[in-house]
């Protein structure tokens, strides 16, 4: 609970928040978006982003965080790949910046309870938002983009066990593991 609630609560120094909300995003935004999405690339831009976005949540070593982390980093994926890496840099310190720190700030007085509902009420908001336009707004670009970049499913399984992937993922979840006690 202690590593979850310190993944999930707001920054408790300066430094932390401009390492939570400027340094850190741009920084994954390097790594992840800048250089594992775009050597991805080459085999596919469904495969780029589904197998960064997962490397992007078994990064963050919580299954609460990584969960949360690896559907941003669809986005954030899709958006680097269509648009640009600075407007994915944007978001993912926007996003860091409010669910990370302005609301924590502001719900600092509520009971700790109190505010972790309200938080998730407002990723549930954000996220059947984001599942709206996705799904009825722009379904049928959606659709078209997912049928033409669909990626081989024989490259997943060839990419989830290499060496090297193996290890990084055991490392994450064993890290993960490390993070639970209990009540």
């Amino acid at each position: 609970m202690e590593k979850i609630e310190s993944a999930t609560a707001g920054s408790t120094s300066v430094s932390m928040f401009l390492y939570a909300s400027f340094l850190g995003p741009i920084t994954e935004e390097i790594v992840f978006r800048g250089f594992v999405l775009r050597s991805l690339e080459k085999y596919g831009k469904h495969f780029a982003i589904v197998t960064s976005a997962i490397m992007f949540g078994l990064f963050h070593a919580n299954f609460i965080q990584g969960i949360f982390a690896i559907l941003v980093g669809l986005i954030l994926a899709y958006v680097a790949l269509e648009y640009s890496i600075k407007w994915s840099i944007a978001f993912h310190i926007v996003n860091n910046f409010i669910f990370g720190d302005v609301l924590f700030f502001i719900l600092g007085n509520f009971e700790s309870t109190s505010a972790m509902i309200a938080i998730s009420v407002l990723d549930l908001i954000f996220f059947i938002g984001g599942i709206y336009i996705i799904c009825f707004r722009r379904k049928k670009e959606v659709h078209q983009y997912l049928q033409l970049e669909k990626a081989n499913r024989e490259l997943y399984l060839q990419t989830f066990t290499t060496i090297w992937m193996l290890l990084f993922m055991t490392a994450e979840i064993l890290t993960s593991f490390m993070g639970i006690t209990t009540l």
